[in-house]
């Protein structure tokens, strides 16, 4: 262990902390003293310490060493494979540390412990089941456009009030008034990503019903799957509701590179693996790649951003009559009652109805 000491004694300012940093103002300096020490590094641990290909080691003293700017150098625990930190320096919210990965990814089965990211268990049945798990970042494809007027116009504080309220029936007279039905703020913060982070299955249903869009994302690339994922404990029932309509979004990545599976909390991972193994036969059934080639990319991945904007319904008001309706300056039955005096009765019992989705 001499060795070791002398090896590490050319990079003074690493510190120990919970995680160990390099913090000192000349870091470039202290990378290039690691580099120097590298292989006497190398040759002096035992084999159950080791570099990674990025430049990564492997300790056993299961901590993590971090920079204020990239490169980032990760340790793991001993005898499992060092693996760098994401791109971005900061971890997701919903602890989706990288933590010990399982070095086969088929060995996997069913009520067995959850080893590895949840993405990574993932991508194993994915893998095993001839489907592709390849990655794209929202903001670079068709998922991510900016926000219509009738958008930003139908986002307000009394419709807001009403989806933290869970009430349905005023969120469905305002739907029926014309308004958008993928309301959203200036950054595409959008009232569906609300609904989906509050896990409220009933009024995701009813904005699905209305013809909502799903394939959007707001300016950090998330979609609402990735809300989804982000809650205390998982809401499958919303979680398959987004699936039926695009089950590509597990394969979309926000700006700081996470998948929506990323945000999932630690102690739910092994949930989600059921759910996995529940829904495979429906949504991951086993194909023939041989046959049938590698599987295509997402629709909108072949689409610019910015491209695509979310279609007005068919009711729409005017942005004006929009804001008043959302912000709560106008009552949705009173636009509803002047929208009956203005139609015949044919009009009056097909204009507000949902659009089912099948």
């Amino acid at each position: 262990m001499s060795s070791q000491n002398e090896s590490w004694k050319l990079s003074p300012s690493l510190y120990t902390n919970k995680s160990i940093v390099l913090r000192s103002a000349q870091t470039s300096a202290a990378l290039e003293a690691i580099a120097a020490a590298r292989s006497q590094f190398l040759q002096a641990t035992s084999s159950s310490s080791k570099f990674s290909q990025t430049g990564g080691i492997t300790l056993s003293k299961g901590l993590q060493w971090n920079t204020k700017k990239r490169p980032v150098v990760t340790i793991s625990s001993s005898n499992t494979q060092s693996q760098s930190t994401s791109n971005q320096g900061e971890e997701p919210p919903g602890n989706a540390k990288k933590v010990k990965l399982s070095t086969d990814s088929k060995s996997f089965s069913q009520g067995s412990s959850v080893e590895g990211t949840l993405q990574a268990q993932f991508e194993s049945i994915l893998a095993s089941t001839g489907y592709s798990t390849r990655t794209f970042c929202a903001l670079e494809t068709g998922y991510h456009c900016k926000p219509t007027e009738l958008q930003k116009s139908s986002y307000g504080l009394r419709l807001v009030q009403a989806v933290r309220a869970s009430d349905k029936e005023y969120v469905s007279n305002l739907l029926k008034c014309g308004i958008s039905t993928n309301p959203c703020n200036m950054f595409g913060e959008s009232i569906v990503h609300m609904v989906c982070r509050r896990a409220d299955y009933s009024l995701l249903k009813v904005f699905i019903d209305y013809g909502c869009s799903v394939q959007v994302s707001d300016d950090f690339g998330r979609t609402p799957l990735h809300d989804a994922c982000w809650t205390a404990e998982p809401c499958f029932k919303c979680v398959e509701l987004l699936l039926d309509r695009d089950l590509r979004l597990l394969n979309i990545r926000d700006c700081r590179g996470f998948t929506p599976l990323d945000y999932v909390k630690k102690n739910n991972w092994t949930k989600w693996i059921e759910f996995f193994y529940r829904k495979k036969e429906v949504y991951w059934a086993k194909r023939n790649v041989e046959e049938l080639g590698e599987e295509e990319c997402p629709k909108l991945v072949n689409i610019k951003p910015n491209t695509n904007p979310v279609k007005d319904p068919q009711n729409a008001v005017s942005n004006k009559l929009a804001e008043m309706l959302a912000s709560g300056a106008v009552s949705p039955l009173d636009i509803l009652l002047e929208k009956q005096k203005n139609q015949s009765p044919n009009e009056s019992s097909t204009s507000h109805s949902p659009v089912m989705c099948t």
